[in-house]
């Protein structure tokens, strides 16, 4: 039952169509992993801020589909912006499934805390859009973040 929910779920697409490159934007391609060995993929677009967004994209395609919107928000906002693809999207390895999905989460904020040194409570802002606001929901019940939308 589970895989039949996970197909009617999760609608993932591997193939990168753009990078924030191609609008005119520098970016770090970061490669992470989850606590159970899943390797993950996203970008990291930096900005003069202090305020990081950790954007945890919806349930179809990958980030390359979100390039429009990444400049957008980058032009109008300017914070860095850190998005990554959850397991079996884009360049991100393994399988969708709702509790990897929160495992991939805790991963990029523990990825941007531990390594990139953003303090979660002061400086990450959560952008959940669709099935990422359910992954943001769940994210918040285990930490406190600056802000979320």
């Amino acid at each position: 039952m589970e895989l039949l929910d996970n197909e009617l779920v999760f609608f993932p697409d591997n193939k990168i169509e753009s990078t924030p490159g191609k609008v005119g934007l520098k970016f770090d391609d970061i490669f992470f992993f989850t606590s159970d060995g899943v390797k993950l993929h996203g970008w990291f677009v930096s900005a003069q801020s202090d305020i990081t967004l950790l954007w945890l994209h919806g349930n179809a395609g990958n980030i390359s589909h979100r390039i429009d919107n990444l400049l957008m928000i980058h032009r109008y906002l300017n914070v860095n912006i850190f998005i990554f693809d959850y397991r079996g999207y884009g360049l991100s390895e393994g399988t969708p499934s709702e509790q990897g999905l929160y495992l991939d989460s805790e991963a990029a904020c523990e990825f941007l805390s531990c390594k990139l040194n953003i303090e979660i409570d002061k400086q990450l802002v959560i952008f959940g859009r669709s099935l990422g606001s359910a992954i943001g929901v769940n994210l918040a019940t285990k930490h406190k973040f600056r802000n979320m939308i």
